[in-house]
């Protein structure tokens, strides 16, 4: 019996598909999305020699078929190939490139969704460098970060309110000795309950959230966006039971030069934030 050492098409099949896959592997925890995008044309090259085994083999079908099932025995389950050859080429061809246009699409989306989160961070990091700059020598500086990770316009009655109210911090209600991080005057109940009748919050990071909550609901539910509208955060239902009008105009006129001061923030200093992309 002539044993033929010319490689069977199944063979050089087999091969080619190892040398792919292993190439991808080796490639995909490097760079993914480049290999997202390049494995489509590697995949491409090797399913186009399928193709032109499959029309210009001089091997008959049943050959192939044969040579097929030989093979499949010596890659084990390594490589699934089951009913590859029996497809259409020009189909199998499309479904590895809609497969491989998908996996590009969702990798270019979760790289825009990156590209937003940095952003948001780079803005934050911004914001908190400036607040921290202005609150500097005042209990109110060390809610820096939490009062930047909120809407700018949030942040500039936060920060307006709290210079009115407390003067950052530094006149505000105490419990048993300790601070209860309510700079705003804001009355109900906080999780140590009240001070003075005011708010006795936790933690710093209770009183921002607390606070921020309030005053986004006035700013985007009821459009009190700002010192004027939100004056109904001194008068309550009328101001002249807190000191008349005159005494609003000038709580509305101190809170908005802060108001004014934060919004005027340029809190992202480079359009074209720069990240390690991670796909």
């Amino acid at each position: 019996m002539i044993i033929n050492e010319e490689p069977s098409p199944a063979k050089r099949l087999i091969a080619e598909a190892r040398k792919v896959n292993n190439s991808l592997l080796q490639k995909f925890s490097e760079d993914k999305k480049k290999v997202v995008k390049g494995s489509s044309y590697l995949i491409l090259l090797m399913f186009i020699f399928v193709n032109f085994f499959l029309i210009n083999s001089p091997f008959s079908r049943e050959q192939s078929v044969f040579a097929k099932e030989t093979e499949e025995k010596e890659i084990d389950s390594q490589i699934d190939f089951s009913g590859i050859l029996d497809k259409n080429p020009e189909d199998i061809i499309q479904d590895i490139i809609d497969e491989a246009e998908e996996k590009i699409r969702e990798a270019e989306e979760r790289e825009e969704q990156l590209i937003k989160e940095a952003e948001e961070k780079e803005k934050q990091r911004v914001l908190t460098e400036k607040l921290a700059v202005m609150l500097e020598g005042h209990p109110m500086v060390e809610m820096a970060d939490e009062i930047a990770k909120q809407d700018q316009k949030v942040a500039a009655l936060i920060v307006g309110i709290g210079k009115k109210e407390s003067n950052w911090g530094k006149r505000s209600p105490s419990k048993d000795g300790q601070d209860c991080f309510n700079y705003w005057g804001y009355k109900t109940s906080g999780s140590r309950g009240q001070a003075l009748g005011h708010a006795c919050f936790g933690s710093r990071e209770e009183a921002v959230e607390t606070i921020a909550k309030r005053i986004s609901y006035f700013v985007y539910e009821t459009k009190r966006d700002t010192p004027a509208k939100i004056v109904i955060w001194k008068c309550g239902s009328s101001c002249a039971t807190t000191g008349g009008q005159a005494a609003a105009n000038k709580w509305i006129s101190d809170v908005q030069i802060y108001y004014n001061q934060v919004l005027a923030f340029e809190v992202v200093e480079d359009e074209n934030v720069q990240i390690a992309s991670s796909i």
